[in-house]
């Protein structure tokens, strides 16, 4: 049960109540007849369904909100709730309101309270209850305050990269209530990945951009949306959510990936890399990323010669690479050529010739 107190001038709390009756002379001070009510709601519960069964046969809960005014002005609200000792049942059967069936003798049925017809006399002695704290789940709201934000921020956000960069910077900003996600993400969680992902050992085997959502939305009490797939499809989903996202963050770790989401013309997002930063790296500031030049040699060709391959044969994975070229194989066939020398036989490095679309 919940109620919400008056607002009043408020003194320091001596004594918690510890009985139905001490609660009940607090709160008419505040403007809540609280036996009232809980009679009211006993009756309301009266029955045999399931649900009734269920609800009376628990403890009483009975949360209060205490609106207290700042010097500022501003009100917030002190909730406090009381447990009570007796199921429910128990207390309307005390106060008169409710019988039970069992205890009534009626043979064949359930433990079970029925309303009681005439009401009968309150019995002598307090109903005990205890106090109890109450914390509110985290939310988008919540999340933002502990942050120091006056309001959540609710812009749409594209995350390309789920893995243990990506999955850090998306969880500790879902932490502040930022952002409303969108992870995109074609790998699953294995083992190794452990080591630095924010993910823990029961997603293991999942899909990172699933895991991830479900993780975020967990944490903010809402649901978030997750691609399992190819950023770089035209054709596939992350195509409509891209386009309409405030905020793209790649942290794909892909060169590839990165030019591709910097040439897109059909969004209006900002774009952030969170991986690539040349400009940094080169000079090594404190902070900025370092590059290890001793742990391998420069491949710096790698990306303009990608680039530099017509638009129809650049591939963003190895599927589509290792598709395109079986197909090219399965479309070759290898020919004889019918020049001959003096021995009567074919010299092989001149007479054998390859045809890529058809034999001639």
């Amino acid at each position: 049960m919940q109620f919400r107190a008056q607002l009043q001038s408020m003194t320091r709390l001596r004594h918690a109540p510890v009985t139905l009756a001490a609660l009940h002379a607090e709160l008419q001070q505040a403007g809540i007849d609280l036996n009232g009510e809980i009679k009211i709601h006993l009756k309301g519960l009266a029955g045999i369904a399931n649900d009734s069964v269920r609800r009376l046969s628990s403890r009483l809960a009975i949360v209060v909100a205490f609106p207290v005014a700042a010097p500022d002005g501003k009100t917030t609200d002190d909730l406090r709730a009381f447990i009570s000792f007796d199921t429910a049942g128990q207390i309307g059967v005390r106060w008169g309101v409710l019988v039970n069936s069992k205890a009534a003798g009626v043979e064949g049925t359930d433990d079970v309270f029925v309303r009681a017809v005439p009401e009968g006399e309150p019995s002598a002695g307090d109903v005990k209850i205890e106090p109890a704290q109450v914390h509110l789940a985290l939310d988008r709201e919540l999340a933002a305050a502990v942050a120091g934000y006056a309001v959540p921020d609710r812009r749409r956000a594209v995350l390309v990269g789920a893995g243990a960069l990506g999955s850090q910077i998306a969880i500790s900003m879902a932490r502040e209530g930022r952002f409303s996600w969108t992870v995109v993400d074609s790998d699953y969680l294995l083992p190794h990945n452990l080591a630095r992902h924010a993910l823990l050992v029961d997603e293991l085997g999942a899909p990172k951009a699933l895991a991830l959502a479900r993780q975020m939305g967990w944490l903010l009490n809402e649901s978030l949306t997750a691609v399992a797939g190819d950023v770089a499809r035209l054709d596939a989903e992350p195509t409509l959510h891209l386009a309409q996202a405030d905020v793209i963050i790649d942290a794909s770790a892909s060169v590839a990936v990165s030019r591709y989401l910097a040439d897109l013309d059909n969004g209006k997002g900002r774009r952030i890399s969170v991986f690539l930063n040349p400009a940094v790296a080169a000079r090594a500031e404190p902070g900025g990323y370092k590059v290890d030049m001793s742990r391998g040699k420069r491949v710096g060709r790698v990306s303009s010669e990608w680039f530099s391959r017509p638009a129809d044969e650049r591939y963003l994975s190895l599927s589509e690479l290792f598709a395109a070229v079986r197909g090219r194989a399965e479309r070759s066939r290898t020919r004889t050529a019918g020049k001959r020398g003096t021995s009567g036989r074919c010299k092989p490095r001149r007479c054998r010739a390859t045809d890529t679309d058809a034999a001639g």
